[in-house]
């Protein structure tokens, strides 16, 4: 059985997911707070419905839109520590994708959800 993977794209102050060959395109727009992520955990649980038994981990993959500076989108830490109320999402295995801009390098445009989709592809979590 092939694993599930959700795709978050974090831009500064809010964030979209996807749920690929389950969805169709990107979630609507969701605030980087605690009630876009109650928001997002509701989204995501009424496409991925009741888990199978001895299905794999949900593969969470979490890719940054732009370079962020200290704090950071404030979703991470809920993911990372799996705190209410993405907990209902487990079991899942995150992985993150930051921007990184080298010193003197122009910053890259926004990725876009797409790019975000073949990042997580790439790093073998889709």
């Amino acid at each position: 059985m092939t694993p599930i993977v959700l795709v978050i794209l974090l831009s500064i102050g809010s964030f979209q997911a996807a749920i690929p060959g389950r969805t169709q395109g990107a979630s609507p727009a969701f605030e980087d707070n605690a009630q876009g992520l109650a928001r997002l955990t509701e989204w995501a649980s009424s496409r991925l419905g009741v888990p199978k038994f001895n299905q794999p981990p949900l593969k969470v993959c979490v890719v940054g839109s732009v370079p962020f500076k200290d704090p950071g989108p404030y979703i991470v830490k809920p993911i990372w520590e799996s705190q209410p109320p993405v907990h209902q999402l487990e079991p899942y295995a995150a992985t993150f994708h930051y921007v990184e801009v080298a010193p003197g390098k122009q910053t890259p445009p926004p990725r876009t959800m797409k790019q975000a989709m073949d990042i997580c592809r790439k790093a073998g979590t889709q």
